[in-house]
């Protein structure tokens, strides 16, 4: 896995990525096959090294919606950073996948063994959620705005 790829390491030290590299194990995926799914435990956060995956979820009605795409370079399933958390969505590969994933345990076991290196690992994590938690908005806010139900209201 080249760090360099993945946003998450951008100004980490050498030494912890080198630590979060050796706890990291490589798996391919199938076109066809879950990565996870949803309300599984979320056990691992994963870095897409080749391929690509839809981000899906089911409505009450079975209907599947592709919220996003992860592709080379996304990390993903970071609800596994915290204890006892599910997956929210399912992650489906619409071509063969090669996955880096290391459990969330792991994960938070080296940071807070090594707290000050941990510190910009940790902002990278919040500025991804913060730009997917605006992307979202965003997405909410379009779908409500054009929504034809609106207008007679």
């Amino acid at each position: 896995m080249q760090s360099k790829r993945f946003s998450i390491f951008d100004n980490v030290s050498e030494e912890l990525v080198e630590k979060i590299k050796q706890a990291t194990t490589t798996r391919t995926y199938s076109k066809g096959e879950v990565i996870y799914d949803r309300d599984e435990p979320a056990e691992n956060l994963f870095f897409m090294i080749s391929g690509q995956a839809n981000v899906m979820i089911k409505t009450e009605d079975e209907l599947s919606v592709t919220m996003g795409k992860y592709k080379p370079g996304y990390y993903f399933g970071w609800s596994a950073l915290q204890p006892a958390q599910r997956y929210q969505h399912r992650a489906l590969c619409i071509m063969d996948c090669e996955v880096g994933f290391i459990s969330g345990e792991t994960l938070r076991s080296i940071m807070e063994r090594e707290p000050a290196l941990s510190f910009p690992l940790m902002r990278n994590i919040l500025a991804m959620h913060k730009d997917r938690l605006d992307l979202r908005t965003d997405q909410l806010i379009k779908a409500i705005t054009s929504h034809p139900d609106l207008d007679r209201i």
